[in-house]
């Protein structure tokens, strides 16, 4: 006859998951907003983020192929309309969408400098978003 494991009360549970490594990738940390249409992504979704200081500081966010085509699906059709991009739930950009984004990177600035660090932090996954002021 097969042991079975007994099974950790509720409680325990829902404890030990709020100290897993990594709990912060299902946070919604990047959303981009049209009209009544919102793409939220998570840690997870992103695949790499540089630091980009052109005009002014900012990130260049990349997404996985899942996620591209759901970003390309969304710009291609909202093209002449205003995106709101943001970061942790602070609204970063109010862009214009000119063109389809199809290659899965885009660049989101400017970036209040104080907020630079804990927005890297979230969008890599290494720490949750930043408490509100």
């Amino acid at each position: 006859m097969a042991r079975r494991t007994p099974l950790l009360p509720p409680a325990t549970l829902i404890a030990a998951l709020l100290f897993l490594p990594g709990l912060a990738a299902a946070e919604t940390v990047l959303d981009i907003q049209v009209e009544l249409r919102s793409l939220e992504m998570t840690a997870g979704d992103i695949k790499a983020v540089d630091l980009v200081a052109q005009d002014a500081p900012g990130f260049q966010v990349r997404v996985s192929a899942r996620m591209a085509e759901q970003v390309a699906n969304l710009t291609r059709a909202n093209i002449g309309k205003e995106a709101r991009l943001s970061i942790c739930g602070d609204v970063i950009a109010r862009p214009v969408i000119q063109e389809a984004i199809t290659s899965g990177a885009m660049v989101i600035a400017p970036v209040p400098g104080e907020r630079m660090q804990p927005y890297l932090m979230a969008l890599t996954g290494q720490a949750p978003c930043p408490a509100k002021n």
